[in-house]
């Protein structure tokens, strides 16, 4: 097990890392991961790419979510969804 475990943490490494720098650059853009609830009626021929600039270009802002107790305990009640 020992042996593994550096080989998987070496793996996730390297292929998490693309990842991790694309999210960081699309969070630093202002694109949004979660559509909110008022504009999820989308034109079925709309894709994924096109409609998150359509939404940064109108200046909307990703949800705030908070599904854990702590989180909703300690967030401000304004910025709070509940579900």
């Amino acid at each position: 097990m020992r042996r593994l475990r550096p080989v998987s943490s070496q793996f996730l490494r390297k292929v998490g890392d693309k990842s991790w720098q694309t999210n960081a650059t699309e969070v630093a853009t202002g694109l949004i991961r979660v559509i909110p609830e008022n504009f999820l009626i989308i034109s079925p021929n709309t894709d994924w790419d096109t409609y998150r600039k359509t939404l940064l270009g109108n200046k909307i802002k990703e949800p705030v979510i908070y599904t854990d107790k702590f989180c909703r305990k300690f967030a401000p009640l304004s910025a709070m969804k509940f579900r």
